[in-house]
Parts: C-alpha cells; sequence; structure tokens
C-alpha cells in the first residue's frame, strides 16, 4: 500500500457504514475538515498510521465505536469538531498518537468518555474543550507513558464519573484553568 500524502478530505456525509464513515491509513498532511459521520458500524472518523494530519469541523454522532480515533499518529490538529452519543469515546488517541493538538471540542454524551488518551499518547494537550453528560470521564489520561499532557481551560459538565483523571504513571504533566 502507498501513503497518502496532502489530501484533504472535506464536505463529505458518510451514514451508516458497515465500518468506518471515514478511514486514513498510511498518511501525511492529511486534513478531514466539514464532513458529517453518523451511524457507522466502527468509528466515524478513524486515522491509523500517520503524521501531521488536520481534523476540524467535522461532525461525528451515533457511531458504534468513537466518533474521532487517531492511532500509530504523531503531529496533528484535532480542533472545532462535535463528537456526540457514540458508543465508546468522542475522541480517542491510543498506541502512540502523540503531539496532538486537542481543542475547541465538544464532546457529549458519549457511552464511555469525552476524550480518552492510552497506551504511550503522550506529549499531547488538551485546550478548550467542553465535555459535558458523558457515561464517565470527560477527560482521561489512562494507561503507561500517557505523559507530558497540557490539559488547560477545559470545561466539564456532568460526567458520570467525574471531570478529569490522570493515571499515576502520566508524568511531567500540566493542569490548570479547567472548569471542573
Amino acid at each position: 500500500a502507498g501513503v497518502n500524502t496532502n489530501n484533504i478530505i472535506g464536505n463529505n456525509i458518510s451514514i451508516g457504514n458497515y465500518r468506518n464513515g471515514i478511514s486514513l491509513e498510511s498518511g501525511t498532511y492529511i486534513t478531514v475538515t466539514n464532513n458529517v459521520t453518523s451511524g457507522n458500524g466502527l468509528d466515524g472518523i478513524h486515522f491509523e498510521i500517520g503524521s501531521y494530519i488536520t481534523c476540524i469541523g467535522n461532525a461525528s454522532y451515533n457511531n458504534s465505536r468513537n466518533g474521532i480515533i487517531v492511532e500509530i499518529t504523531s503531529y496533528g490538529t484535532i480542533g472545532g469538531n462535535v463528537c456526540i452519543n457514540n458508543q465508546i469515546c468522542g475522541i480517542e488517541l491510543v498506541t502512540s498518537g502523540t503531539l496532538i493538538a486537542i481543542h475547541g471540542n465538544t464532546c457529549g454524551s458519549n457511552l464511555y468518555g469525552g476524550i480518552r488518551a492510552r497506551s504511550a499518547s503522550d506529549r499531547n494537550t488538551y485546550v478548550g474543550n467542553l465535555c459535558i453528560n458523558n457515561g464517565s470521564l470527560g477527560i482521561n489520561i489512562q494507561h503507561n507513558n500517557c505523559g507530558s499532557s497540557v490539559v488547560v481551560g477545559n470545561t466539564f459538565l456532568t460526567n458520570e464519573l467525574g471531570a478529569l483523571f490522570v493515571q499515576t504513571t502520566s508524568q511531567n504533566a500540566t493542569y490548570s484553568g479547567n472548569n471542573l
């Protein structure tokens, strides 16, 4: 398989697909913007094995797993998205989702949580997100090696298990100015 480079995926509607609404694998400098993904069998938007991604202004709701998931990807921006009513998380970084700026997103009424980072997803920034009415946590930084995170200026409202959880093995992080 080749590498996708310098692609823009924008202004699409992806509803009711068997797997992912939008799926990107092995890409660099990829922009996903102003799409609607809903009711898909797995994730709304799925990035895997990439770098320099931009995911802005999308609506991803009612998907069987996550609204947006980033795996084995570094350097990117996830901003201004609305991720609601997904069966796992609104936004999830997993297995080395590093150096990602997650800002200005609304993640609400997701079954597990608003935003979750796990499995060596480190050096990410979480700024100005609204996490509301999620079934677990607003922002959950869990598992080993999710350190050096910056969590600033986020708002958490009525999340079932709390606003923010950081596992003790996550080190060198900054948490300030959040509305808990």
